[in-house]
């Protein structure tokens, strides 16, 4: 295997004039002149419509659908009677863009580009949303994270993009929080009672966001009632952030995990992102009882969410859509909650970032059931256009479809960047040994419950799924001819698709600079070191590791022709 040179993120913060232009939610890429072309017949195609459930931050052995032991998602159990449940969904990235950017395309995280020192996804790459919309769908999402929206390019080919965080649902999603936040409560940047700590700047009220879901539902419905052709289809991507931190649940949803002296110790226990890094890095430490309040916090928070969701559902039916519509829940990716000793989901390939919930549900096409065959959230994209009667684009043939019982050996995932963002802003208030170590990259592979990691420092690790899932002790020693087959797979599998070529990008594809925002920072993804580098700073050459078998090919071919333009989100809601 061979080395090859990766992008790394630049050191500039962008202009304060452009960081109040992101921030007021009026920095704007120039627009393209046409849109993409109707079917050449002028017709709408007759398919169901798709909704796409996305719950950030969610890994499904949390979930009492997938048998944990607290009642956390009673809403999905009930719903997904009658839907097929996939016990062994696998997301082919640990984080937002890059996993995103696979479920919208149908590549592989090294292919479609997305990563930590480039969050765009190409333009000329085909996104689902563009060909359900260039055959007659009506498209729309709402997403209540910054990274899935004109920021990162992953939106192209919706008409409509709601945020919580700007526009006109922000003062209500914001209303909505407010009435879930505790007196007392001093655990997170956005709690009434914190304060600001070594490496924490004075929290303001950019936390809108925290409380997406009954939002979400309003704001769907409103789209959907006030389409012109309400006999058009329509495609739709929900995106609910309850999960993800700063995590403020309600008190309701508590008290169904805590009792009441944890429910203290979980208001008390300061997780703000500085202290969960320094956890991570062995620079901080907390008791056996904060790590349970912090882990019920957790749970609490997909209770609200839960509750949010069967309202969505509830909403459906009511309104006589649930029935021709292609619902499918699932996550982009997990969360260390002090497993490993990590918490968030950075610099790690553990199954506590890469096994998600997946429940598809069309009573009409998909059988109920449950399916435990390891699948990959790369194949959403396949199945959807299965499900909806369309061609795929030619673009994405490793993307199944998941209508039929999967019968695939293998899944795939990649962490193909990890930057020293977190590391630098640790390094400067206690020191880091060791740094290089956390640079490391991976790649897994998967099959009948053992599970080949991959590192970019030569590691190899072998885990046995079935009696260690936690993956907690590599198999030791490691039978050589079955990891010679597992990394022949995971390498042939690598070598079957172009590598990104960020020679191959086109004029257009140029990110936009996003600011050191407030909101940004308190999602974990921002440093408020000006002198450190910015985890959002726009790509340059050098530097880095990547993935041995990681290449550039030479003479890469032309970027494709762009495929028309969506509607940019739109922060006055018009």
């Amino acid at each position: 295997m061979s080395s090859a040179t990766r992008w790394t993120g630049a050191a500039a913060f962008v202009g304060l004039l452009g960081v109040a232009g992101y921030m007021l939610g009026l920095q704007q890429k120039p627009l393209p002149p046409a849109p993409l072309p109707m079917p050449a017949s002028g017709e709408v195609h007759d398919g169901p419509n798709v909704l796409i459930i996305l719950w950030d931050t969610v890994r499904a052995d949390r979930l009492s659908l997938y048998g944990y032991e607290l009642p956390t998602t009673p809403n999905l159990d009930a719903f997904a009677k009658n839907a097929r449940v996939y016990e062994r969904a696998i997301s082919p990235g640990i984080w937002t863009p890059p996993s995103h950017g696979s479920m919208f395309t149908g590549l592989p995280p090294s292919q479609h580009g997305v990563r930590a020192t480039y969050k765009w996804l190409d333009d000329h790459h085909e996104t689902m949303a563009e060909v359900l919309k260039a055959h007659g769908y009506d498209t729309y999402a709402f997403s209540a994270n910054p990274f899935v929206a004109q920021t990162t390019n992953l939106l192209q080919g919706v008409d409509l993009v709601d945020h919580s965080f700007e526009g006109k649902w922000k003062r209500q999603a914001r209303r909505a929080t407010v009435s879930k936040l505790i007196d007392g409560d001093a655990s997170t940047d956005i709690s009434p009672a914190w304060r600001p700590m070594q490496g924490q700047k004075t929290s303001g009220t950019s936390h809108a966001y925290k409380d997406a879901g009954t939002v979400i539902d309003d704001a769907f419905f409103e789209w959907v009632e006030k389409r012109p052709d309400q006999d058009r289809p329509f495609f739709a991507y929900l995106n609910y952030m309850e999960a993800h931190i700063p995590r403020v649940p309600s008190m309701a949803a508590r008290k169904k995990v805590m009792d009441d002296t944890l429910i203290d110790v979980s208001l008390r226990t300061v997780v703000a992102q500085i202290n969960l890094l320094s956890y991570t890095f062995g620079k901080h430490d907390f008791t056996e009882q904060e790590l349970e309040a912090i882990n019920r916090t957790y749970d609490a928070a997909l209770i609200d969410l839960d509750a949010a969701t069967g309202e969505l559902l509830d909403g459906l039916k009511s309104r006589g859509l649930l029935d021709n519509t292609v619902v499918i829940l699932t996550s982009d990716h997990g969360e260390n909650l002090g497993d490993h000793h990590m918490f968030g989901h950075k610099y790690s390939i553990w199954d506590t970032l890469l096994h998600v919930p997946l429940v598809i549900h069309h009573p009409g096409m998909v059988e109920a059931g449950r399916v435990d065959t390891p699948v990959s959230n790369l194949d959403i994209f396949g199945t959807v256009f299965d499900l909806v009667g369309l061609d795929k684009p030619e673009e994405a043939p490793l993307s199944a479809s998941l209508n039929n019982l999967p019968t695939r050996n293998d899944v795939f995932s990649e962490m193909v960047e990890a930057t020293p963002v977190a590391i630098q802003r640790v390094d400067k208030l206690y020191g880091v040994d060791n740094q290089e170590q956390w640079l490391t990259t991976y790649r897994a592979i998967e099959r009948n419950r053992r599970k080949l990691v991959l590192g970019s420092d030569g590691s190899t690790r072998l885990y046995d799924l079935t009696a260690d899932p936690q993956e907690l002790t590599p198999i030791a020693p490691m039978d050589p001819d079955e990891v010679a087959s597992l990394t022949a797979s995971l390498n042939h599998w690598h070598d079957s698709f172009p590598a990104y070529d960020p020679a191959a990008r086109s004029s257009s594809d140029a990110p936009l600079d996003v600011g050191a925002t407030e909101m940004l920072e308190q999602l974990g993804y921002m440093v408020d070191d000006k002198d450190a580098e910015p985890e959002d700073a726009p790509p340059k050459k050098g530097g880095g590791r990547m993935m041995p078998t990681l290449k550039v090919p030479a003479g890469a071919s032309a970027p494709k022709k762009r495929k028309g333009q969506r509607r940019r989100s739109n922060p006055n809601g018009q």
